[in-house]
């Protein structure tokens, strides 16, 4: 996996924040490459930190 810059490390640990903050998570749907909301989850914080870097993107 490409690393992360420090703009989207920065957005994602924001994002945690706000998801701890109001109790809820952003999931994935799988079928159709939907995110869902769902109530807060360790795994979907993990998950999303995963994310790729695409900001600097061709």
């Amino acid at each position: 996996m490409e690393e992360q810059s420090k703009k989207v490390l920065e957005f994602l640990k924001e994002v945690e924040e706000v998801s701890k903050k109001h109790g809820l998570s952003l999931g994935h749907e799988d079928y159709h490459g939907a995110f869902t909301v769902e109530e807060y989850s360790e795994y979907n914080t993990q998950w999303l930190q995963q994310a790729f870097d695409h900001t600097d993107y061709e």
